[in-house]
């Protein structure tokens, strides 16, 4: 980058850093249920039992490898220093959060910047790196993802800074020790998300394509590099679990529905091509959503093809950068479309394909400037116009999403059911989503399986509601849809659970024995 993109891009930087950090001066209802959800508490909980010296474990009581390592190893300092105040502790893991964002923008202005074919820029104009500091900063689909507390948004740092160091590497000829070093990245990638193994994968595909045998030594460098980084977690998994999966992921993989998967899918890479908004899918029926999935890829189409927008991209960007990302996101979307259960993650596991897109977007947006003066004046204008009015839609719609973050007063259910779990201290309260009821209170028990051993155990075996029986549970708390099936297993074991009462839109389930 220019001088002059520099000093623009940090200081774009700076202010989606304050951006962020302001979400930790929240009140603490709302610091436990916005950006924050459910399944980053699970991390947090073994954060704090870590710095507590109580293990890896979320409740204190069964050990769990259901989260994603390096996330929580980096956080545990955090709660060592906010000592018993759990809520300080998840206010520092925010200002955390928004440290990775910010360097992850300047890695996308970066890498932007480093896939210019020419060096020469003109300097009074608005340039890439320049638009992808200002979409990264300010698109609140990125920004819901890497600030959700979980390891989303190191996730993105890392494949960013891999994909920087992978264009110095590819290159020039570099030696051994560099490839060695790339290795160690995707090592850490790893342990920050462990599907990462794909991107890994998508690495070597592209450098045989490319150099044929001669990539062979520099991937077994880099391959063995990430491998020996990334070991120590798989062998811990292995061990002590009896597979190197996460058991969170073995529970989301319980009961995969294609169908399900194939129509939300759908749905999240069309808000991923949207780009500037998202689809409130709850508000409208069924078909709407079929009807975005087809409208939004026509149009860009239709827009690419109009303004021949390829070939002006090719001539001026070294698209051969993204290749590896193309590729593991083919990957993704197999992996998690036919074999995971858990499509509402579909958002948050496709973050690699949002990063890819997010980077064509950009250079598209500039190879669409450069075409406007070349239109006749007629269609300037109109193009003027119309680029006017969608950056304004777009800026009103991403900033009431980031504004509702300091102001809702739509308090997460799950933290209230932590309060009243308090308030009941004797009492064994079972819930699926006990994420941030389990940080907050010391005897809620999870009975999805993705930090409980025991209960995924039991959810396979198809005995769950043996489980919650001989665990001695008192209380089935959860929204109905979910509490209602334990509350019918639970019954067929032995133990009825008559509904009493509820909190907010979570239903209370009490045992009568």
């Amino acid at each position: 980058m220019s001088q002059r993109e520099r000093r623009i891009v940090l200081w774009i930087a700076i202010f989606a850093f304050l951006m962020r950090l302001a979400l930790v001066f929240r009140p603490e209802p709302r610091i436990y249920s916005r950006p924050y959800v459910d399944d980053t508490f699970y991390a947090l909980g073994c954060a704090y039992n870590l710095s507590q010296g109580h293990g890896l474990t979320v409740d204190g009581v069964h050990r769990t490898n259901g989260i994603q390592p390096l996330i929580v190893f980096l956080e545990t300092p955090l709660f060592l220093l906010s000592g018993p105040d759990k809520t300080l502790g998840v206010r520092l893991t925010i200002a955390l959060q928004a440290v990775f964002d910010s360097i992850a923008l300047l890695l996308f202005a970066g890498l932007i910047g480093k896939m210019r074919r020419s060096k020469k820029q003109d300097e009074r104009r608005m340039t890439a790196p320049i638009i992808a500091a200002l979409l990264w900063a300010g698109l609140f689909n990125i920004f819901r993802q890497d600030m959700n507390g979980l390891e989303t948004g190191l996730y993105s740092l890392l494949i960013l800074a891999s994909l920087h160091f992978y264009a110095r590497v590819r290159d020039e000829d570099s030696s051994l020790t560099r490839w060695a070093a790339l290795g160690t990245l995707l090592g850490l990638l790893v342990l920050a998300r462990i599907d990462a193994v794909f991107l890994i994968i998508a690495f070597i595909v592209v450098e045989l394509w490319r150099q044929r045998l001669r990539a062979l030594p520099p991937l077994l460098v880099m391959g063995a590099t990430s491998l020996i980084v990334s070991s120590p977690w798989l062998i811990f998994n292995y061990l002590n679990f009896g597979s190197i999966m996460p058991q969170s992921g073995q529970s989301e993989a319980l009961g995969v529905h294609f169908g399900i998967n194939i129509f939300d899918g759908a749905v999240a890479l069309a808000d991923i091509l949207a780009s500037f908004f998202y689809f409130p899918y709850a508000e409208f029926p069924v078909w709407t959503r079929w009807l975005w999935c087809i409208a939004v890829p026509v149009l860009l189409w239709l827009i690419v093809n109009r303004l021949k927008l390829v070939q002006d991209i090719k001539a001026n960007y070294k698209l051969s950068v993204l290749e590896p990302l193309a590729i593991a996101s083919i990957g993704f979307i197999i992996f998690y479309v036919f074999f995971f259960a858990a499509w509402w993650f579909l958002y948050r596991y496709f973050q690699p394909i949002r990063i890819l897109w997010t980077a064509l977007l950009v250079i598209g947006i500039e190879a669409m400037f450069r075409k406007i003066p070349e239109l006749s004046k007629t269609k300037r204008r109109m193009s003027i116009v119309l680029a006017t009015i969608v950056g304004l839609v777009a800026l009103l719609f991403n900033a009431n999403r980031y504004i509702a973050n300091f102001t809702s007063d739509d308090i997460y259910p799950g933290y209230l059911v932590g309060k009243w779990a308090n308030e009941h201290p004797n009492a064994k309260i079972g819930m699926e989503q006990s994420g941030t009821a389990s940080f907050v209170a010391a005897n809620i028990i999870n009975l999805d399986g993705k930090v409980n051993t025991d209960a995924l155990h039991a959810r396979r075996s198809g005995t769950i509601g043996y489980y919650i029986v001989n665990s001695g549970i008192d209380y089935i708390i959860d929204w109905d849809f979910i509490a209602l099936p334990l509350v019918h297993n639970a019954g067929k074991a032995g133990v009825t659970f008559e509904r009493d009462s509820a909190i907010r839109t979570m239903v209370i389930y009490r045992a009568s024995r």
